[in-house]
């Protein structure tokens, strides 16, 4: 199969994949939570959920008032809403119809639909308007495109981008490959034990993500290509604990606690072979 079938082939599994996951979205929680905004992203940065304490780990999120903002793959909504409510001019984009209209449905409710544009389908095909946007945000969005796909985007990207403009990105980190050949090997929460060889097989033939490199290396050679700076930040050595017990209970938010402040205090050095997130920034277009 030829490089350009394969993005294609992506584009169509990823599609129908978030069709299904954003078939049930929570609007009306979304909305409670972006009328309050200042409390509820206050919570997110003291509890790390939704990654959003690394993500804002500089609290840019009160310097967006009037910026121009880019987010690619928005999913819930939930992230769009409190950048509107911060005061930023978003164009979201997502691929999922169903996600899009309850983004849509959130925004008129709140009466932020006016700060909110909404783009969806391939963002490879869409026309926006160059040197233009402030920032691009995206959250867990490059490490669902195939590397050719990602090549394509982030040169979109770095036009679309003013000359001071920032690009930001929160993805799976992978910078030990013993590391992870020992991670597949234990079971999770969805996800059996690659020893489980018929269960694995199984598993990997309905996984939506594609094969690619998800290195803190592949993301500085990729970027060094469209961007003058580049930097990567890797996280949550410990936090990802919390996958060993069973989604959303208890036990999982208390190991995930505990994770959190065993991030808190180790050693960059050790967080950057072990840890499983990493935020990427790209500044100023080449």
């Amino acid at each position: 199969m030829s490089d350009n079938l394969d993005c294609v082939q992506n584009f169509k599994i990823n599609k129908h994949y978030y069709e299904q996951f954003y078939s049930k979205i929570d609007i009306q929680g979304n909305i409670y939570r972006a009328q309050n905004y200042q409390a509820m992203f206050k919570k997110y940065m003291n509890n790390g959920a939704f990654g959003f304490r690394e993500f804002y780990f500089d609290n840019l999120i009160y310097t967006l008032a009037n910026k121009k903002v880019l987010e690619l793959g928005f999913g819930d909504g939930l992230h769009t809403l409190l950048l509107a409510q911060y005061g930023a001019q978003v164009t979201a984009v997502e691929i999922s119809s169903t996600a899009c209209e309850a983004l849509d449905i959130a925004a008129h409710k709140l009466g932020i639909n006016n700060q909110i544009t909404i783009k969806c389908g391939d963002f490879k095909t869409m026309d926006l308007q160059t040197s233009h946007f402030d920032y691009v945000f995206g959250k867990a969005f490059l490490h669902h495109l195939t590397e050719e796909q990602e090549l394509v985007y982030l040169q979109k990207i770095a036009c679309l981008l003013h000359a001071k403009g920032e690009a930001r990105f929160s993805e799976p980190a992978v910078n030990s490959v013993v590391l992870d050949q020992i991670r597949w090997m234990i079971p999770v929460s969805g996800r059996p034990s690659k020893l489980q060889k018929k269960a694995f097989e199984q598993w990997k033939k309905n996984d939506h993500h594609p094969d690619r490199d998800n290195s803190s290396l592949h993301f500085k050679t990729i970027g060094n290509k469209f961007f003058k700076q580049v930097f990567v930040r890797v996280s949550s050595a410990f936090s990802r604990i919390e996958r060993l017990a069973p989604n959303n209970s208890k036990r999982g938010r208390q190991l995930k606690r505990i994770g959190d402040k065993l991030d808190d205090i180790a050693p960059y050095f050790i967080k950057s072979k072990v840890g499983r997130a990493q935020l990427i920034i790209y500044k100023e277009p080449k």
